[in-house]
């Protein structure tokens, strides 16, 4: 029982320093807006950190639920939008929204599709969505849920596999919350360490 809690408090406390450590390195990393029409989606990388006032949007194509089946997250279809020599969409990676931002994105979502039939001129004259966060790399669930939403919508397979670029955009937390874990991270893995060396000091007695 001793060198378990001994255990967990080293697991734990890794974790979170590791997880709080790399979430203030992010946070003071220089944003990239992925706007920027000079930048080549398929050059994103894991863990870059990105801002980008969204102004156009596709639907929620998944959804993450807590144990009393509450929607807490969802995930929506960020398109590539390109302008020349005509409108068309170049790639599609994923933004996470909370449940407090779920209504801005289904009306960023009507809105967009507005903007396709011509009911207004210009993107963002209805509103955007600031976002300042970082790429994740996409898992295989989160892969899956995309590839068969864009296949609903008409894009063949070989197309879906060029225009999906795998990450999710995830919002940064605050460097305050950073942090507070790594901070707790560091307590844990001392206290850890310390319960290890007390029953290693302890057992040589015996």
């Amino acid at each position: 029982m001793k060198f378990r809690l001994t255990f967990v408090f080293l697991i734990l406390g890794i974790a979170l320093a590791v997880l709080g450590g790399k979430g203030l390195v992010t946070s003071v990393l220089p944003a990239k807006d992925i706007y920027d029409p000079e930048l080549d989606w398929t050059k994103l990388k894991s863990g870059q950190r990105v801002c980008v006032n969204i102004d156009y949007l596709w639907d929620c194509y998944e959804v993450t639920t807590d144990d009393y089946g509450k929607e807490v997250t969802r995930e929506y279809a960020l398109p590539d939008l390109r302008f020349e020599p005509e409108v068309y969409v170049a790639h599609f990676i994923g933004v996470t929204a909370r449940s407090d931002e779920f209504s801005q994105f289904d009306k960023l979502v009507e809105d967009s599709l507005d903007w396709d039939y011509g009911e207004y001129e210009q993107l963002g004259e209805r509103g955007y969505i600031p976002y300042d966060g970082y790429l994740k790399k996409m898992d295989k669930e989160d892969l899956a849920f995309f590839q068969s939403y864009l296949k609903n919508v008409g894009y063949s397979e070989s197309e879906i596999n060029d225009m999906i670029v795998p990450f999710l955009l995830v919002r940064n937390q605050t460097p305050l919350t950073n942090i507070l874990m790594f901070a707790g991270g560091i307590v844990l893995t001392a206290l850890g360490a310390l319960f290890g060396f007390l029953f290693f000091i302890k057992g040589r007695k015996n």
